[in-house]
């Protein structure tokens, strides 16, 4: 099965709460029944700062009240092998 979990922090890159020990149990619980998963979060600066290899694998525009915004989307691998997906807007 393919998951994908979207979430605003993931333990140890980013944590304010519990939530982050949540992200990070969950989806290495899934990955080791064999489970093909993926976390989508903030591409926060804090998060940049602690992944070694970062790759761009999509940009476009989001209309935005007017304004066209650019949004990439960035892969990296977590320390655990958790595919990682980073929205940098």
């Amino acid at each position: 099965m393919r998951v994908l979990f979207a979430t605003s922090e993931i333990y140890p890159l980013v944590k304010t709460g519990g939530l982050a020990d949540v992200a990070a149990g969950l989806s290495n619980a899934l990955q080791q029944l064999n489970h093909e998963v993926s976390v989508i979060l903030p591409a926060y600066l804090d998060v940049m700062e602690e992944l070694e290899s970062v790759y761009e694998v999509a940009r476009f525009s989001v209309p935005s009240f007017g304004v066209e915004r650019r949004v990439r989307i960035l892969r990296a691998e977590s320390a655990s092998g958790v595919n990682l997906l980073l929205v940098d807007s």
